[in-house]
């Protein structure tokens, strides 16, 4: 009788220590096996195994102030790092849809293998809401690598000035960090509402104290704080009495609109543009070109073809082509949903398009685009 035949597998200890298993596939293997069914199957071995994703388990939680907390996160092997200022895509499914949303990383670029994203309740914010209200320990989410130029200069000799609102601290506290092991000459202005809203608040006033080229202003913006003494709202004035070398300095602005637009205003009368970046996620490419001012023989109606839905929907040359896909009930990836994260780019067929942040028409033919910063100026095809 035929004795029974047992084969066992049997791997390093050390290979899924990093949650990646693409270094253990032959070459052969990969080009046979579905893709997505052996990724499927390796998630039910573990949620935060990958062979193609950033996934990263929350391991802690943490109240930072009201309507505020940050996740620390531990990525799979996969994570390539980050500079201090950048941010991550992050992927979550909410009633049964797939939404993202971007997250400057607030932590210390020293220890790639603990991140930290620190989330702020916004008004009407689907995602922001969800996770501050389901997010538990042990839950993995889908990351993308790190993105965004919103960095701090090489040069240590190139003084600086970051200049904060609300939870805009986030990538500008990773810059701090920064500081500890690369000196240099900065000023950090930060605006919150009341001292119940300061995010990292002992965190700040730690590394002042500890570093000698760090200045720290604090200003509070609501009512019945005083103001003339801790600073009110942005106002150049400020800039005159705590940082008279400003123009001198290369600055970095993270906010709201509302303080987006003043600092913006001040450089732009100022002629020092060249020495200021700036980053949100709220939209701010409408400053750049507002489709409201688009001609009407421009804004005829025109028709959006969303191929691979079998959709077809009229436009009037008014809204992003993300905006007319949602409003036709279809659900594409997105970000940003200002030109910055790539997470919504699909490949255009056939038409023109307008991109709302530079104001110039593409060509004709089949190319990637950005759906959130793009409207239709003839018929469009679209792989959506």
């Amino acid at each position: 009788m035929d004795a029974a035949m047992t084969w066992t597998l049997r791997l390093p200890p050390a290979a899924f220590a990093g949650g990646s298993l693409s270094d253990l596939t032959p070459a052969w293997l990969k080009r046979v096996v579905n893709a997505e069914l052996t990724e499927f199957y390796v998630s039910h071995l573990s949620p935060l195994w990958s062979m193609r994703q950033v996934k990263a388990r929350v391991v802690d939680i943490v109240d930072e102030s009201a309507g505020c907390k940050s996740f620390i996160l531990q990525p799979n092997g996969l994570w390539r790092g980050f500079r201090p200022g950048q941010f991550v895509t992050v992927t979550v499914e909410i009633e049964g849809v797939r939404q993202q949303r971007c997250y400057s990383l607030s932590s210390d670029w020293r220890e790639p293998e603990r991140l930290r994203i620190t989330v702020k309740e916004k008004k009407d914010g689907r995602v922001s809401s969800w996770l501050l209200r389901n997010l538990r320990k042990q839950d993995v989410l889908l990351l993308s690598q790190a993105q965004g130029e919103f960095t701090a200069p090489q040069s240590l000799s190139e003084p600086l000035l970051l200049i904060a609102a609300g939870s805009g601290i986030t990538p500008l506290r990773a810059m701090l960090y920064q500081l500890e092991e690369h000196p240099r000459n900065t000023v950090l202005i930060y605006y919150a509402r009341s001292r119940e809203e300061l995010i990292f608040a002992e965190e700040i006033r730690k590394a002042a104290a500890q570093c000698a080229h760090l200045t720290v202003h604090i200003c509070y913006t609501a009512a019945g704080h005083n103001q003339a003494e801790e600073g009110g709202r942005f106002h150049p004035d400020q800039l005159s009495r705590w940082v008279p070398d400003y123009r001198d300095r290369r600055t970095l602005v993270c906010g709201p609109e509302g303080l987006m637009q003043r600092v913006r205003r001040h450089w732009r009368e100022e002629g020092g543009e060249a020495r200021i970046s700036f980053e949100d996620f709220t939209g701010a490419f409408q400053d750049v070109f507002d489709p409201g001012l688009i001609a009407p023989s421009q804004s005829a109606t025109c028709q959006v073809d969303f191929q691979r839905s079998a959709c077809v929907i009229e436009a009037d040359g008014r809204q992003s082509l993300l905006d007319l896909a949602e409003a036709a009930g279809l659900h594409p990836p997105f970000g940003c949903r200002m030109g910055i994260c790539h997470s919504c780019k699909a490949r255009k067929r056939a038409g023109v398009v307008r991109n709302l942040v530079t104001g110039k028409a593409s060509s004709a033919g089949s190319e990637e685009i950005q759906l959130c910063i793009c409207i239709p100026i003839t018929d469009v095809s679209l792989d959506v």
